[in-house]
């Protein structure tokens, strides 16, 4: 029986997607590139995925991996070595993804927003 192949569905300028292309690389994985619009709709993923609208989204045959730490932890447990998680330290490694990803990832962009020329200059005095 064969191994299907990797696809990862994602758009260049996404800083989700780039952590996942860089893991692919750090565990010298091969996979496939459907590259998506940035902006909605996105006719041909959103049936693949139920609706779910961000990106990346990994797929392996007819499995489907939504978010950035779901497709981790199943490139993790597929491909374990070499490993992404320092050996008796894997919960810390989690927690330090999960804030990077969510609210360090969330204040970063509303800080750099909000230092921009050009939202400095729509926003009402």
């Amino acid at each position: 029986m064969s191994v299907p192949p990797i696809i990862l569905h994602h758009f260049d300028q996404s800083p989700f997607s780039e952590k996942i292309r860089l893991i692919f690389g750090l565990k010298n994985i091969a996979w496939t590139s459907v590259r998506i619009s940035r902006i909605m709709p996105r006719p041909d993923l959103m049936p693949l995925t139920g609706g779910y609208r961000r990106t990346p989204v990994m797929q392996i045959g007819a499995d489907i991996y939504c978010d950035t730490q779901c497709i981790m932890r199943e490139l993790e447990r597929r491909f374990p070595e070499p490993s992404l998680l320092p050996r008796g330290y894997e919960g810390i490694a989690w927690g330090s993804a999960m804030w990077t990803d969510r609210p360090f990832f969330q204040n970063t962009l509303a800080c750099t927003k909000s230092s921009s020329p050009a939202f400095a200059m729509s926003t009402p005095i």
